[in-house]
């Protein structure tokens, strides 16, 4: 016997509206019930330092000022 899903749901629409409002319905509840504690919450610890160089090379910046502004970080 050959059952085909796309003919099922021409054949039969409001039953494929009814079982995807149902599909829907569960998961909104699903989601208002879940629990606070499952979302993460993240919290990155974050330094931010300009250092204004001008007419510098990339290379020139990085040797000069970047590596010992790091280490001093």
């Amino acid at each position: 016997m050959n059952w085909s899903l796309p003919e099922f749901a021409i054949r039969r629409p409001i039953t494929t509206i009814l079982m995807i409002v149902t599909l829907v319905g569960l998961g909104v509840i699903a989601w208002s019930l879940l629990p606070v504690e499952f979302t993460i919450r993240l919290e990155y610890p974050v330094l931010r330092c300009m250092i204004p160089y001008p007419n510098a090379s990339p290379e020139q910046v990085e040797k000069e000022v970047a590596i010992p502004a790091e280490q001093e970080f």
